[in-house]
């Protein structure tokens, strides 16, 4: 899907952006907590964030606690501002575990599909923007 979406870009013109999600620090949700509580603060952060997509949007897991949107016919200015509505909402969330509100945060990095773009310069790019958004303290969206 990204491969069409970027052939898009290219052939009309169209804009499109790729959010990169990372859970901050969920290695140690798991190991404080177990496993269990580490699959209920994936699942409440899936839960929240696909309600915040439409239909249209491609949401799928990366890696373990990363996740990628694919946001079509969506400017970097509009991006950005659901990127962060999506941040404040994942801050919002709880998990009850061991009789504990459990609360996370979310790193996200964001960047505009180019017409010179492949697949893998676009997550690079989308990579690199969370991983700064890690750098400068987490629970942020940055844009490259």
């Amino acid at each position: 899907r990204c491969a069409r979406q970027l052939g898009r870009v290219r052939r009309y013109g169209r804009p499109a952006c790729l959010l990169m999600l990372d859970l901050d620090r969920f290695k140690s949700v798991n190991d404080r907590f177990g496993h269990d509580a580490g699959d209920a603060v994936l699942q409440s952060a899936v839960e929240a964030t696909k309600g915040m997509l439409r239909e249209t949007d491609l949401f799928g897991r990366y890696g373990g606690e990363e996740f990628l949107v694919l946001l079509d016919e969506t400017e970097k200015k509009d991006a950005t501002v659901l990127a962060e509505r999506i941040r404040a909402n994942i801050e919002g969330l709880s998990v009850e575990v061991r009789d504990e509100a459990l609360g996370f945060t979310v790193s996200i990095g964001l960047t505009a599909l180019l017409p010179e773009d492949t697949i893998e310069t676009a997550f690079a790019r989308a990579d690199e923007a969370m991983y700064k958004a890690k750098e400068a303290g987490r629970n942020r969206v940055v844009a490259l």
